[in-house]
Order: C-alpha cells, then structure tokens, then sequence
C-alpha cells in the first residue's frame, strides 16, 4: 500500500468516525461534559476535526457549546457557519450583535436579601430561548430590566460563594482590565434568579442569569427562560 492510500484510508476512517459521532450518545455526552466543565480546548478540538475534513458540525454539539457553555461566544463566532444546515445562522449572527461581552455593568440594591433594579436596561434573551420562541413563532423583539422591580430566588452558581469554580473568570478579568478595572478571577461569581422585566412592552416573569463582580457589577445580564407567575417565590 502506497502513501496515498495510506492516507486516504485514514481519512475515510476519520471521515465514518466524525459522521458517526453525532448519533452516538455516549460521545455526545462527554461533548456536554466537556462544555459544562468550561473546557474550551477539548471541544474546539472536535471542532477542528470537523472542519479539517470538511464535515458539517452536528447541530447538537453546536447547542451545547452555545447555550451550555462560557465559551458560547467564541464557538458562534469561530465554527457557527460551519454546523449543518442553517440552524445557528440567525442564533449566531443574534449573539454576535447584542455584543454580549461589551455591556456595562450595573450596580445591583440589595435590600432584604433580594436584588433591587437600579436602572433601565436593554438585555438580549438567551441563543437557546431564541430558537424556542423561533419554532414557535413568537419572537420577542426587545427586552429591558425595569427600575425598581425586583430579582428574587438569586441562586449562584459558579464562581465566588459557590463550591463550582468559574470557568470564564479569566475572560472577565481580561475583559476589564483592558477598560481599566483590575479585578480578581476569584471574586467573578455567575449567578441567576427571576423577576419582572419589559418584554415588548408588557411585564413579564423572566429567570435571569448573569456575571457579577463587586467592582463591576453585574454584567452580561440575559433572560434565560420566561416563567410563569408562580414560579416566583413570595
């Protein structure tokens, strides 16, 4: 056997191995695993598979990597036209215009253990909820925090006050320190809870989820899923 066919062999191979993976769960769940755990590396590593040999990303690995993950960003942006089909086309493009990573922080009121709005926001909904409300044609075209409405159930968790580290401290702390705030990675927390935000006008209950540090304030403030009225304890 020659050199070319040494190599085409092995690219057939790799070729029925990548196609393959996307139907097997066990696979599939270590992807989940892998973009739970924040490891940015071993999922870009079978990204990069796939595109060395002109696969198309498996829609799924695709949604956890940008709805699970701290990294969704940077997976949209670097191998969101390379999933198949045109499934992440809008989700991507959404992501990169809400310009998630650039949004000041604001300084949260505590009072009484719950979290007190201090100004109008626009926020973006989650890439996850977005293609939710796409499938079922009810797209929510802007959303803002209210001023004096309140954030209860704040649960954190990861980072600062919980026992999960913060896989994206790093990212923050870079982050800010290019716009002049040194801040610690051990501080960063993650957090969610829910409360009344303005979803095109109307007040709606919303499980809100966020990164937060004490210099800063919490920042990257998105809606994560809307909630009925008893979801919210009293």
């Amino acid at each position: 056997m020659n050199d070319k066919e040494t190599r085409m062999t092995f690219q057939e191979r790799a070729i029925i191995r990548l196609t393959e993976q996307s139907t097997n769960e066990a696979f599939v769940k270590e992807i989940e695993k892998a973009v739970l755990l924040g490891e940015k590396a071993t999922v870009k590593q079978v990204f990069d598979e796939y595109v060395e040999y002109n696969i198309p990303i498996p829609k799924v690995f695709m949604e956890y990597a940008i709805v699970n993950g701290e990294h969704g960003q940077y997976f949209a942006e670097n191998y969101g036209k390379y999933v198949e089909g045109d499934y992440f086309t809008e989700a991507t493009e959404y992501l990169m215009e809400m310009g998630l990573s650039g949004m000041d922080g604001i300084k949260w009121r505590n009072q009484d253990n719950v979290i007190i709005v201090t100004e109008e926001l626009k926020i973006p909904i989650d890439i996850s909820l977005r293609l939710k409300e796409k499938k079922s044609n009810s797209i929510t075209k802007e959303v803002h925090l209210i001023n004096g409405k309140s954030v209860k159930d704040v649960n954190i968790l990861f980072g600062k006050g919980s026992k999960v580290p913060l896989s994206a401290d790093k990212s923050l702390v870079e982050m800010y320190k290019k716009k002049g705030i040194d801040t610690n990675k051990e501080d960063w927390f993650k957090a969610q809870g829910a409360g009344v935000v303005s979803a095109d006008g109307k007040e709606k209950f919303a499980q809100l989820h966020w990164f937060e540090h004490e210099k800063v304030g919490a920042v990257e403030i998105k809606v994560k899923d809307w909630l009925n009225s008893q979801s919210l304890s009293t």
